[in-house]
């Protein structure tokens, strides 16, 4: 897999402690993930059940323990497959079942921990992984927790048209992209749990990823609706 640079024309900053991108110095584009979370909350009753099962203590080190696997995952999967750096022997399995997916697809991969936008849903987010094979890009991503296909789609559907866009505006440049070209975008994403050592794929097609997108735009129409009645 060719590792080659990505270049982002517009000046980004990343996401701050509310949820939002600095994108050309317009602070108000919502993360997607946020943008979701506000609709799709963990509801309390659930929160609730977590805490009395487990206790106060042991749930609040159960969520830290989750949390630093999940950076310590993204951050060796993007040394390795972006950087070239080696992976810890206790994540070698995972690496190479994932090595050998990418591979399988044929993928060449443009980039990594790219933060893509759209300047229509003034909303953000970043992707682990963007990669293509001839005239079809992957939105690939990286989930340490549970699965959740409704929630996955929308996440990469709706990454798929900030590229989109990016690439049509020449906001997005790579030498093994060609603006005038009508790509084909699809997810990948790679649940790596902490107790299973091998990976599960889920993948969606380019009918599903435009379906996620339009689902984020409902997702937007309702935090402005909330907004208004506020």
């Amino acid at each position: 897999m060719t590792k080659k640079k990505a270049k982002v024309i517009t000046k980004v900053i990343g996401r701050n402690d509310k949820g939002y991108y600095t994108i050309s110095g317009n602070p108000d584009y919502i993360s997607v993930t946020t943008g979701m979370s506000k609709v799709f909350g963990v509801p309390s009753s659930m929160i609730k059940y977590y805490y009395c099962k487990l206790g106060y203590d042991e749930a609040i080190a159960d969520r830290e323990a989750k949390g630093e696997y999940g950076t310590n995952a993204h951050k060796v999967l993007e040394d390795y497959f972006i950087n070239g750096v080696h992976v810890p022997e206790d994540f070698t399995h995972r690496a190479e079942c994932i090595a050998e997916k990418y591979n399988e697809l044929g993928l060449e991969i443009l980039a990594g921990e790219l933060t893509g936008y759209s300047h229509k849903l003034k909303a953000a987010g970043t992707m682990d992984v963007l990669a293509i094979y001839r005239d079809t890009i992957y939105i690939i991503d990286y989930k340490t927790g549970s699965q959740d296909k409704h929630k996955e789609c929308m996440q990469l559907g709706t990454y798929g048209q900030m590229i989109i866009e990016m690439i049509k505006s020449g906001e997005f440049e790579h030498e093994l992209i060609d603006k005038d070209i009508e790509y084909t975008v699809k997810g990948l994403v790679i649940h790596i749990g902490r107790e299973d050592k091998t990976p599960k794929f889920t993948t969606f097609d380019e009918d599903l990823m435009k379906e996620g997108a339009k689902a984020f735009k409902n997702v937007l129409n309702i935090i402005k609706y909330r907004k208004i009645k506020k």
